[in-house]
């Protein structure tokens, strides 16, 4: 027996088996080299991130300080009715807050005395405190004057004081043309105090304007000198004949207060004054009390 023959097929696998042992042995020579080449340029790169950063130390921080541009503030006596945002940024004053003030004037605000000009946001207590001795607010009459009086040069007529007229508008007889008079009043406002006036039936105080909504306390008190109500004006509802859906439109009133009432009526036949709907349950006192005006007995 032969013990040293080999088939075509194991003199492949031998080749191939060869191939491999010298294909590893040729890595493993080489690669001690190749890890070399990686350290070499891991080393290099680590090198320059250092220097990179040594770098970096030597240059100083760069800090902003924001209060230092109003450092150099000049403080002088100023109107802040015609004073331009260029001369409220020399006063200290932010530039946010300086183009809040040109903005509040351009849509018709006006600073009628000092104190008015701490209600704007931005100006904080102390800043207003360090403003409050340059404030000067000239007097409208004195203003009117000097527009209107001639040149004494020109031998003409004096021209009339002009005078504005005081509008004061009746809330349940005034239209949205009379409304809209109103300082501080568009057509989005007129219409809704129109809205609520026809879902109360009219206005018995002026207090209720409150209750509009987007009808802020400050824009009530603007215009509280120049609006009256006229409660005989008023639409009343009958508590005897209207039904329960009819009671719950009114805004003041709800299923439940009308069903109160609509049980209380049934009870009673007929309800006569405020003492039947006292003490009923789902129709509290101040809710009473806002109805009543509008409630009618007969």
């Amino acid at each position: 027996m032969n013990y040293f023959y080999f088939s075509r097929t194991q003199k492949i696998g031998l080749i191939v088996l060869l191939c491999i042992i010298v294909a590893l042995i040729a890595v493993n020579e080489s690669l001690p080299y190749l890890i070399k080449e990686k350290r070499t340029e891991d080393t290099t790169f680590m090198e320059e991130v250092a220097i990179f950063k040594a770098s970096l130390k030597d240059i100083p921080p760069k800090t902003y300080n924001y209060e230092s541009n109003f450092s150099e503030k000049k403080l002088a006596v100023f109107n802040p009715n015609t004073l331009d945002s260029a001369g409220f940024v020399a006063l200290g004053i932010r530039p946010r807050t300086a183009q809040s003030i040109i903005k509040y004037r351009a849509k018709g605000g006006k600073f009628k005395t000092p104190e008015d000009f701490a209600k704007i946001y931005g100006i904080s207590e102390s800043q207003y405190n360090e403003l409050y001795p340059y404030i000067t607010i000239p007097s409208e009459k004195l203003i009117v004057k000097e527009e209107k009086i001639a040149p004494p040069k020109q031998e003409v007529e004096r021209p009339k004081q002009f005078e504005r007229k005081i509008v004061i508008v009746e809330l349940n007889s005034a239209d949205t043309t009379e409304l809209k008079k109103l300082r501080g009043i568009g057509s989005v406002f007129a219409r809704r105090i129109v809205e609520h006036r026809d879902k109360l039936g009219g206005y018995t105080d002026i207090e209720q304007l409150k209750e509009i909504r987007g009808f802020t306390p400050e824009k009530f008190d603007e215009i509280a000198d120049f609006v009256t109500a006229d409660a005989s004006q008023i639409t009343k509802i009958s508590v005897n004949k209207l039904t329960i859906d009819d009671l719950k439109m009114h805004p003041y009133l709800n299923y439940r207060s009308a069903k109160a009432i609509d049980e209380q009526r049934k009870n009673l036949r007929k309800l006569i004054s405020k003492n039947d709907l006292e003490n009923l349950p789902n129709l509290p006192p101040e809710t009473l009390e806002k109805i009543l005006p509008y409630l009618c007995f007969k």
